[in-house]
C-alpha cells in the first residue's frame, strides 16, 4: 500500500477501530438458544499414526531391537535410552553370483560404528567418524569436531511415538532395500568398468532374526548391466537381472571399550589406525592398535591363570562327522600359544548345541561351517567383527567350501586323472584393485600344490595304489593346518611368508622337530606340502602346531600388563617386540612378498625350509627326473589309461616347475630385508643385498632349467 492510498483509507480505518473498542451490545453473534446442541470442537491434528494401529497384526521380534513385520514394512523401534549410543553396522553379500568377487561372504561396508540419532520428525542413521580423535572434553577435540564431521546414511521419517515409554518407530525396509551398499559401484569394479543400475521393482526384503545382542537382516537386490554382452554372467539365470543378497548386520558394542594395545611393525596383527590431534608433539599423529580379543585373567596374580571369558569356536552341524576331529584338533592347537601369554584354556572348541535356539548368525557363537556354491571361488574364509573404537574382537565366524576337501583331493590326483589348475608364479600374483592385498587370503588356493608329488612317487615305486592310505593321512593333515591358519587370522594375526626359512632343511622331516618348533615358525605362512623325494623318510605333510613365530606374535597380543593406558600398555610390551631378531621370529608380511617391490628372496609363498633356493633346485631336479623316467607313461596310464591323464599329470608337473623357477628368480638382483630397529641388539642394516654367489648360483639354475642367461644382468 502507498503512502497516498494509507491517506484516502485513514477514516474507514479509525472508523472501524472504533467500532472495535464498543462494547460488545448486539455486533456480537447471537447466543445459542438455550438447549440447542454445541458444535464440537474440531480436533487437534497428529503428526504421527496410532502405535496400536501400525503394529496391529505385526509379527514381533524382540532382541537387541524389538522389530514388528508386516507386510512390506520393517518397522524399527528405538527406545530413548537407544538412541544416540554406538552400535557396529556390517554389510556384507549373503549370496553372490559366483563370480568376479561378487561372492557369498565378502564383506562390503566394513565395520562401522553407526548411531541413531533423532532429528524433528526423522531418526538420523549417522555413521560416526572414528577415524580422527582427541581427548575427550579438551580443547583439541573442539578443534576437530569444528573440522570434521560424520556421514549421514540415511533419513527415517519416524511413523509413531509410543504414548508412555516415548520410544520411536521407523520403517527400515526402504533403508535396506536399497543400494546403500553401493554395490552397484562395487560390482561395476569387478566388470572393468561397466555401470551396473539398482532395480528397486525387482528388491524386496529377505529374512529377518533378532538376538539378544544382533540383529541379522537380509534383502534380495537386483541390478541390471548397462551393457550385458560385455559382461558376459554366464552364473545368472537371466543376464538383465542380477540378483544379489545383501547381509545386514547390527550388533552391540561393549558398554566398557577395551584398553587398546598398539602396534609394533615387528609383529603382524591386523590394524585399526586413527589420528589423534593431541599428539603434536611427536613425529606423527597416528596411533595404530592391533586386533585381539579381549582376555583378562581369573586370576591376575598367577602367572597360568584360566580367562574370564575363553575364546569360543562352535562346530557347526554342516561339517561332516569325520572331519570334526582335525577342525577340534586346529581349534585347540592354538592354546599351546595362549600359555606362552599366560594363559590357560584361552581357545577351545565345542560342538554346536542341540539347541533348537542355536543358531550361527547370534554373535554370542563364533563358529566353523561347510557352505556349498557351484562354483567354488575360495577355501575358506574367516571373517570377524571388530569394534573399530579399540580393535577388539567380538565375534569370529570362519567359512569352508565343502569343496576344499574334494579341490585338493582333484590337485593331489592331478596326476591321476583329475583336473588341472593353473597357478601364477609366486612373484607376479595381483590382487584385484578393490581388494587389499593384506586381506586377501590364497591359502586355500596353494596349500596341496606339491602334493601331486608324493601320489606319484608312490605311483612310480609302486609303493601305493593311487588313492591309498596317503589320500586320508592328507586330508586329515590338510585340514587341521587350514584350521589353523583361518583362526590365526580371526585372532587378529596377517600373514607371515618368512615363516618358512626358520626350519632348516634338514628337519623338515624330523617329526620330534617340526611337531615341537612347527614345520614353519608360523602357520600364517602358505604352506606347500612337505613331500620327501626319499620315501623312507617321509615326515608330516603339514604343520600341526602353531610355531615358534606365532608363539611369539600371540605373547605380545595377548600378554596381560595391567596398564589402563595403552602408551604405558606398549612400554610393557614392547619388550617382547624387541625378541624380533631372535631365531625362529621371522617375519615379512603380504607386502614384502609380492610384486616388484617384495625384493627379498627368502620371503616367498610355497616354499620350505631356510635355503629357498635349495628347495627350489631339489624340486625342479626331481619334476625333471619323473619327466625323464621310462616308467612315468606306462605308471600313469596303466593297461586302459587314456592320454588326457598323461596331459593332465604333464600340466601338474609343469606347475611345480614354474613355482621352483619362479622362487630361484627372486635373488636375481634381490636383497635382504629387515624390520628389526636400528640400535636393537643381533639387528641388520633394513636392505642388504642378496651376495654375488649366491645370485650366480641362481642364474646358473635359472639358464640351465630354460632361461635365457642374457635375460638377467648380474653384476
Amino acid at each position: 500500500m502507498t503512502f497516498r492510498s494509507l491517506r484516502r483509507s485513514a477514516p474507514a480505518l479509525a472508523l472501524a477501530l472504533g467500532l472495535a473498542l464498543l462494547p460488545d451490545r448486539g455486533l456480537s453473534a447471537p447466543k445459542p438458544k438455550k438447549g440447542a446442541e454445541t458444535a464440537p470442537a474440531a480436533a487437534p491434528e497428529k503428526p504421527f499414526q496410532d502405535w496400536k494401529k501400525i503394529t496391529k497384526d505385526a509379527e514381533v521380534r524382540k532382541g537387541l531391537f524389538t522389530l514388528y513385520q508386516k507386510r512390506e514394512n520393517l518397522y524399527l523401534e528405538l527406545r530413548p535410552d537407544q538412541m544416540d549410543k554406538p552400535v557396529l553396522g556390517i554389510w556384507s553379500i549373503a549370496r553372490g553370483i559366483g563370480r568376479d568377487f561378487v561372492l557369498g561372504g565378502l564383506s562390503i561396508f566394513g565395520d562401522r560404528l553407526l548411531e541413531f540419532q533423532r532429528n524433528g520428525d526423522h531418526v538420523l542413521v549417522v555413521e560416526e567418524n572414528q577415524r580422527f580423535v582427541a581427548p575427550p572434553g579438551s580443547a583439541i577435540e573442539k578443534a576437530k569436531d569444528l573440522s570434521i564431521g560424520n556421514s549421514v546414511l540415511a533419513s527415517l521419517k519416524i511413523e509413531s511415538v509410543h504414548d508412555s515409554t516415548k520410544a520411536v518407530l521407523v520403517d527400515l525396509a526402504p533403508f535396506l532395500v536399497s543400494d546403500i551398499g553401493d554395490l552397484a559401484d562395487f560390482m561395476r569394479g569387478s566388470f572393468g568398468n561397466r555401470p551396473f543400475r539398482f532395480d528397486k521393482e525387482r528388491s524386496a526384503l529377505g529374512s529377518v532374526k533378532d538376538f539378544p545382542e544382533n540383529v541379522e537382516i537380509e534383502a534380495m537386490l537386483t541390478y541390471s548391466p548397462g551393457d550385458r554382452q560385455l559382461v558376459n554372467l554366464n552364473t545368472v539365470p537371466d543376464d538383465r537381472y542380477v540378483g544379489v543378497t545383501m547381509h545386514y548386520s547390527f550388533s552391540k558394542l561393549p558398554d566398557v571399550p577395551m584398553i587398546p594395545r598398539l602396534a609394533d611393525d615387528r609383529t603382524g596383527y591386523f590394524l585399526q589406525a586413527v589420528k589423534d590431534f593431541s599428539r603434536d608433539d611427536q613425529e606423527h599423529f597416528w596411533r595404530r592398535y592391533i586386533t585381539r580379543w579381549r582376555l583378562e585373567k581369573k586370576d591376575p596374580t598367577a602367572a597360568l591363570s584360566e580367562p574370564v571369558k575363553p575364546i569360543v569356536y562352535y562346530i557347526d552341524r554342516t561339517i561332516p562327522e569325520k572331519y570334526r576331529p582335525y577342525v577340534k584338533r586346529g581349534v585347540e592347537a592354538w592354546q599351546r600359544a595362549f600359555e606362552a601369554a599366560g594363559f590357560k584354556n584361552a581357545i577351545v572348541a565345542r560342538d554346536a548345541p542341540d539347541d533348537p535356539d542355536y543358531d550361527p548368525a547370534d554373535v554370542r557363537y563364533s563358529t566353523i561351517r561347510w557352505i556349498t556354491s557351484s562354483e567354488p571361488s575360495f577355501g575358506a574364509i574367516g571373517p570377524s567383527r571388530i569394534d573399530p573404537r579399540t580393535g577388539e574382537i567380538l565375534d569370529a565366524d570362519i567359512l569352508f567350501e565343502a569343496s576344499i576337501v574334494q579341490r585338493r583331493w582333484r590337485i593331489y590326483r592331478d596326476l591321476t586323472g583329475g583336473p588341472g589348475t593353473t597357478f601364477q608364479l609366486p612373484m607376479l600374483r595381483e590382487s584385484p584393485s578393490f581388494l587389499p592385498a593384506d586381506l586377501r587370503c590364497d591359502a586355500a588356493a596353494g596349500a596341496s600344490v606339491g602334493m601331486t608329488l608324493a601320489d606319484l612317487a608312490a605311483v612310480m615305486d609302486g609303493s601305493e595304489p593311487t588313492g591309498g592310505p596317503i589320500h586320508e593321512r592328507f586330508i586329515g593333515e590338510m585340514l587341521t593346518h587350514t584350521v589353523l591358519h583361518e583362526v590365526g587370522h580371526t585372532l587378529g594375526l596377517t600373514h607371515n611368508f618368512r615363516a618358512s626359512s626358520a626350519t632348516p632343511m634338514d628337519k623338515l622331516n624330523d617329526v620330534a622337530w617340526t611337531r615341537e618348533n612347527g614345520m614353519m615358525a608360523s602357520v600364517m605362512d602358505y604352506a606347500t606340502p612337505n613331500v620327501s623325494r626319499d620315501r623312507a623318510r617321509q615326515g608330516d605333510y603339514y604343520g600341526s602346531v602353531p610355531g615358534t613365530a606365532d608363539l611369539w606374535m600371540i605373547r605380545y597380543g595377548y600378554t596381560p600388563t595391567g596398564e589402563h593406558d595403552p602408551d604405558a600398555d606398549y612400554a610393557t610390551v614392547k619388550r617382547i617386540a624387541d625378541e624380533s631378531n631372535q631365531p625362529g621370529h621371522e617375519y615379512t608380511p603380504d607386502l614384502d612378498t609380492y610384486g616388484p617391490d617384495a625384493i627379498d628372496p627368502r620371503s616367498n609363498i610355497w616354499d620350505l625350509g631356510n635355503d629357498p633356493l635349495a628347495f627350489a633346485k631339489e624340486r625342479a631336479g626331481w619334476v625333471s627326473d619323473l619327466w625323464k623316467s621310462d616308467r612315468l607313461e606306462g605308471r600313469i596310464l596303466g593297461p586302459e589309461g587314456e592320454y588326457p591323464v598323461l596331459r593332465r599329470a604333464m600340466d601338474g608337473l609343469l606347475e611345480q616347475y614354474g613355482i621352483a623357477l619362479g622362487l630361484a628368480v627372486k635373488y636375481i638382483g634381490g636383497q635382504y630385508q629387515s624390520r628389526n630397529h636400528r640400535g636393537q641388539p643381533g639387528a641388520h642394516d633394513p636392505l642388504e643385498l642378496v651376495p654375488a654367489a649366491k645370485q650366480r648360483e641362481a642364474l646358473d639354475f635359472i639358464t640351465q632349467r630354460g632361461f635365457a642367461a642374457d635375460a638377467f644382468d648380474v653384476s
